[in-house]
């Protein structure tokens, strides 16, 4: 009887965690997006005051897009010592695939699927090394045991 109560006292630790995680990417997929949406906001009004190339709104867009999926895997794996990497990169996923259908909302119609899908890869990339650099950097901090031992991460 012990044994049944402890396997679903880990199994509802296990899913809570689960939910915390699941959020935490969503919340940095969120903020990734409002980021993109104010900087494109700014970058139309640019656009309409001078006489910027086609070239050079296509960087801009870029730039803002890596940022954002920057922000947003930093966001998702921030505080989480396992499974950093997956964070970012289902971060940055999200981010692409949330943009990708609220830009859509806005034109009315569905862009181009094979530039989503090239965003997507660019997303997951991009999440994945963000997370990956921070989680190593903000990670190998030595943190105390209760033994008194020092643990890396």
């Amino acid at each position: 009887m012990y044994k049944q109560k402890r396997k679903k006292t880990a199994s509802a630790a296990a899913s809570k965690q689960q939910n915390g995680l699941a959020l935490k990417v969503i919340k940095g997929a969120v903020l990734g997006l409002l980021i993109t949406v104010a900087a494109v906001l700014i970058l139309a009004f640019i656009v309409k005051s001078t006489d910027m190339s086609d070239e050079t709104i296509s960087a801009f867009n870029q730039a803002i897009k890596i940022v954002s999926i920057f922000v947003a895997a930093l966001a998702a794996s921030k505080g989480v010592s396992e499974k950093f990497m997956a964070h970012g990169a289902l971060s940055g996923g999200l981010y692409v695939l949330l943009g990708y259908l609220t830009f859509s909302l806005i034109e009315g119609a569905f862009g181009d699927i094979l530039l989503m899908f090239m965003d997507l890869a660019m997303g997951i990339a991009i999440g994945m090394i963000t997370a990956f650099i921070f989680g190593k950097l903000l990670g190998s901090k030595k943190e105390t045991t209760t033994k008194g031992s020092k643990k890396a991460y």
